[in-house]
C-alpha cells in the first residue's frame, strides 16, 4: 500500500509574489498533489488577517477530507493559528505535545 504525505507551511493563505490572502491558491495545489494526509502548518483560526475564516475547516471541506485534526499554537486577541492535520483516512488517536 503506498500513501502519500504533504507537510506544508501554508502562513495563514499568504503567499505568492503578490504577498496577498488567496486560500484558494493554497487549496489549488494541495487539491493537485492527491495526498492521503496532509500535515499543515501555520493554518489561521478566526484571525482578522485571514478575513477571520476558519481554515482548517474549509480547506477539509473544500477538498474533501473527512478527517481533521487541528490545534491552535498561537492565540491573539482575536483569533490565531496552529497546525492540522486533514486526512482520506480514520484517525483513531490524537495527542499534543508541545515540543
Amino acid at each position: 500500500m503506498q500513501v502519500r504525505v504533504v507537510s506544508w507551511n501554508i502562513h495563514k493563505g499568504i503567499g505568492g509574489v503578490d504577498r496577498s490572502y488567496q486560500l484558494g491558491r493554497v487549496a489549488e495545489v494541495l487539491s493537485s498533489l492527491n495526498a492521503d494526509f496532509l500535515l499543515l502548518q501555520e493554518v489561521a483560526d478566526g484571525w482578522p488577517g485571514a478575513k477571520e475564516e476558519l481554515q482548517a475547516e474549509k480547506l477539509a471541506t473544500d477538498l474533501g477530507y473527512p478527517h481533521l485534526l487541528f490545534h491552535r499554537e498561537h492565540r491573539f486577541k482575536k483569533g490565531g493559528y496552529g497546525n492540522a492535520i486533514l486526512s482520506k483516512h480514520h484517525l483513531t488517536r490524537e495527542a499534543h505535545i508541545d515540543l
